[in-house]
């Protein structure tokens, strides 16, 4: 058994257990610039014979780290202890490279031009004196064939997008699609359009088990990839008909957004366990 000082860097920190039906699928640690995943050998994977506090010290096997994600949320536990029911890091706001944005008022037009760090032209177009960022970041959806894109300042900041462009030498795009990972009884990845401003879960054997996560408008199951929207909780403007009727039957499909795209379940750790 290893000493706690001989302990890499990504050993440090808080340990969490993930807790599967009083076993541990994975043993997490959140420091301050990340999160690290670890598993333990099969035979001692019984919280029971192993400590949390020691579990660091045994012969683990690291499966993932995430350094500097955006935020990390953790589930909860049915007794106050840091063995919990899983975990949620907001790995990246945002995807793929930047594009440089140059801005050159022309009187009656604006000219627009944009390329990657390369040189690579993205856009080059001519807009309106009146233009706001609206306008270019239409522009950048089109180029980029993403409905997620974000407008940044020389400073990193958002600029909103009613600004008159005409104010700007130059600006920043980029996709602006998140990018999440659930570490639960399994760890999977997936991106969304919407900022996750919340997340809940209870433990597997405590009754209270479907992780969720809420946006500004909706909720979300992360066990099904369903939404939980103000129309179906009956918080909207749409109700059901009587007594006998479901919300569903009324529901407009488009007032919730696809909001999980891209899972990839980047390891299967209760598997070993069923």
């Amino acid at each position: 058994m290893a000493s706690p000082a001989s302990l890499p860097p990504i050993a440090a920190g808080t340990v969490y257990g993930i807790d599967f039906y009083e076993w541990l699928p994975f043993i997490c640690c959140v420091r301050d610039d990340g999160v690290s995943v670890f598993t333990l050998p099969k035979e001692t994977t019984e919280f029971r014979k192993v400590p949390l506090d020691a579990a660091m010290s045994t012969h683990t096997e690291e499966v993932a780290t995430f350094l500097d994600p955006v935020k990390i949320w953790v589930g909860g536990s049915w007794d106050g202890s840091r063995l919990v029911g899983n975990m949620l890091v907001h790995v990246a706001k945002g995807k793929g490279k930047p594009y440089l944005v140059s801005i050159r008022d022309e009187g009656l037009e604006l000219h627009v031009s944009c390329a990657d760090l390369s040189g690579s032209t993205l856009i080059c177009t001519s807009l309106p004196h009146h233009a706001t960022v609206a306008d270019l970041v239409a522009e950048g959806r089109a180029a980029l064939q993403c409905t997620n894109v974000r407008c940044l300042d020389e400073n990193g900041a958002n600029v909103p997008e009613n600004c008159p462009l005409r104010s700007f030498h130059s600006l920043c795009l980029q996709d602006s699609t998140n990018t999440y990972v659930y570490i639960g009884p399994e760890i999977f990845s997936f991106e969304s359009a919407e900022d996750i401003v919340s997340f809940h879960s209870g433990m597997a054997h405590n009754g209270d088990v479907e992780p969720a996560a809420s946006t500004a408008e909706n909720t979300y199951s992360l066990e099904d990839c369903s939404v939980t929207c103000g129309h179906l909780t009956g918080k909207g403007k749409g109700k059901g008909k009587g007594r006998g009727d479901t919300r569903e039957e009324n529901h407009d499909a488009s007032c919730c957004t696809r909001w999980m795209l891209n899972k990839i379940v980047l390891h299967r750790g209760a598997q070993d366990f069923l």
